[in-house]
């Protein structure tokens, strides 16, 4: 990501990204119960990595043979980023991450019922313990969001989250950090989002149509001039490949 694509058109936008996106630092995964990994996602210093395999639509593992991903995973997730003077996060994360399939619905259900380790100010490890177990105690935190339809209705997007908190110092210090982070893109640099993600979809669909207007386009069939006593040489061809990976 560079910020200074942008900022002529949407500078409020381009500041943000550079105080809060580019220094921020996350590597996510999705795994089963062998441990294998169908998705790895990962920014860091502003650079974004996704990498999946698929195969005629499903997602296979990253590595190994080819099997279908089953419904039910494992969310694995690092992240840290700063706000002000501050360094905030967590790493070990791991959370129960399912996929709901239904005749009238499709959802992702997480449920995190482990604790992370955190990353705090030294102020904020000396009032931690108990208050930031909570949330992840009885029920867990559970959030699930999905698209349901049924006859004769409209079809509706759905989310629901259960989170239960203990009120203490720590959590009202994050809470303000977290305000900061929220107050500083309301405004301005929410707009200027909206205005270039319109803009970035816009191109996408442009190119889109550009392409499938492209295929549909007859194209003339180029042939080699034959040497006399040789036979045309085949032209060659690629065979697609299952297993990618994109960097932004």
């Amino acid at each position: 990501m560079t910020p200074a694509g942008v900022e002529a058109r949407h500078p409020n936008f381009a500041q943000y990204v550079r105080r809060y996106v580019l220094t921020a630092r996350m590597r996510w995964t999705l795994t089963d119960a062998t441990g294998a990994s169908y998705l790895e996602a990962s920014a860091t210093n502003g650079r974004l990595l996704l990498r999946v395999r698929t195969l005629k639509g499903d997602m296979l593992p990253l590595t190994g043979g080819a099997r279908v991903m089953p419904d039910s995973l494992t969310l694995n997730g690092d992240f840290t980023m700063k706000v002000r003077r501050f360094t905030i996060g967590f790493h070990d994360y791991h959370a129960d991450f399912n996929i709901v399939r239904t005749d009238h619905e499709r959802a992702w259900s997480l449920v995190s019922r482990a604790e992370p380790e955190w990353t705090l100010p030294l102020v904020g490890e000396r009032l931690l313990r108990a208050p930031l177990r909570r949330p992840f105690q009885g029920r867990g935190i559970q959030f699930r969001i999905g698209v349901r339809d049924s006859t004769g209705a409209q079809t509706t997007l759905n989310r629901r989250m259960h989170l239960e908190v203990r009120e203490s110092a720590i959590l009202r210090f994050i809470g303000k950090l977290g305000a900061t982070a929220v107050g500083d893109y309301q405004g301005k640099a929410e707009r200027e989002q909206l205005a270039w993600l319109r803009e970035v979809f816009a191109a996408l669909v442009a190119d889109l149509q550009a392409f499938g207007a492209d295929r549909r386009e007859p194209r003339a069939e180029s042939r080699e001039p034959r040497a006399e006593g040789r036979e045309p040489r085949a032209l060659k061809t690629q065979t697609p490949r299952d297993h990618w990976s994109a960097a932004i």
